[in-house]
């Protein structure tokens, strides 16, 4: 049950983050008037950011924590790109907080990855890796034709921002189906330690 629900999670987060993936020049042209190059640079600074914050998070909390507190801010930093227009400064303040949330995504997969034998590892990635495959196949395509549906020309007031409050529902949905499966399937979790400090267990075990 852990493993599973762990595995919706993943495949609910990464769904979700192919819609930022696959209309981010779009979404920043028409809601922001960027041109490529310009978004085209914070994405590669999104995409450090990316690679960094994980190492900074997990310094200080395990990984059920992080994920559950990752997923919350990344699907308020989703809501926020969907709402926000005509300050740079915002937006570049809610890509950090995107950035921050997208460690969900290597905390996830870390956790996954840890509820197989060590001699299984190998294959449940591969299995991940059919998760994200299908994400891109089916994904891809349906977060184009909302983006595509709220800027066509025959709105008089185009949205290109939904998109991402439609992304934000599902991340949404990814960390209720987290906190649920944790809360109720924990203890089958293979990497649980009872050494581990008190500060790094999941909020609702301190109490334990």
């Amino acid at each position: 049950p852990l493993m599973f629900g762990v595995a919706v999670t993943y495949f609910l987060l990464w769904f979700a983050h192919t819609g930022l993936q696959v209309t981010w020049m779009n979404f920043f042209d028409a809601q922001h008037g960027w041109p490529a190059s310009k978004s085209g640079m914070v994405l590669s600074v999104f995409g450090i950011g990316v690679s960094i914050m994980p190492k900074l998070i997990l310094k200080f909390l395990s990984l059920p924590m992080a994920i559950e507190l990752t997923l919350f801010i990344y699907t308020l930093a989703m809501v926020g790109l969907g709402l926000v227009r005509g300050s740079d400064i915002a937006v570049y303040t809610i890509l950090f907080f995107a950035c921050t949330g997208s460690t969900s995504l290597p905390s996830t997969l870390s956790l996954l990855t840890n509820q197989a034998r060590h001699n299984e590892r190998g294959a449940m990635q591969g299995a991940t890796e059919t998760i994200k495959t299908m994400c891109t196949i089916f994904a891809g395509p349906l977060m184009s034709a909302v983006f595509a549906y709220w800027i066509s020309t025959s709105r008089m007031n185009p949205q290109p921002g939904n998109v991402f409050l439609f992304s934000s529902s599902i991340l949404f949905l990814s960390f209720l189906n987290f906190h649920f499966t944790w809360a109720k399937h924990s203890k089958l979790d293979k990497t649980h330690s009872e050494d581990e400090p008190a500060s790094k267990r999941a909020w609702w075990h301190l109490a334990e």
